[in-house]
């Protein structure tokens, strides 16, 4: 009788315990990667829904990056003057910048890191990196 109420509670703890982890995961997900209320993760794809109710598809979003990647891609803004704070953290601020960027080249007026954001940025970077060279 006892071990069985051991083994009673011991199943039950464990089912606390992944509970509490498929929460926190769905709350680490939810909170990277929103646009609304309503995102969906699919390797390279975000899938979201729009203010109007309607479900967008949108490829090539590096979902994700690493802190490498980041601190990258913010010394890269912060050099072609979209000011940021270095952090190696996908931060409200850098997410801002990305969103200016995106918009000011044409690309998606979306605060996410696309593959074409990542291309063009470097491109634009490297440019201003070499044209500040031969004015010296």
């Amino acid at each position: 009788m006892k071990q069985r109420s051991i083994l009673i509670k011991t199943l039950e703890m464990i089912k606390k315990g992944i509970l509490i982890l498929a929460l926190m995961f769905s709350f680490q997900t939810f909170s990277q990667n929103k646009i609304t209320n309503k995102n969906k993760i699919n390797d390279r794809a975000i899938f979201c829904q729009t203010e109007d109710g309607k479900m967008v598809r949108l490829d090539n979003v590096i979902v994700n990056p690493s802190k490498k990647l980041i601190g990258k891609i913010q010394k890269q803004l912060n050099y072609i003057r979209y000011d940021v704070v270095e952090t190696e953290v996908l931060d409200y601020q850098t997410k801002q910048a990305l969103k200016s960027f995106n918009r000011n080249n044409g690309l998606k007026d979306l605060p996410y890191l696309f593959q074409e954001t990542v291309n063009l940025l470097k491109r634009k970077y490297n440019q201003k990196k070499k044209a500040s060279k031969t004015n010296i």
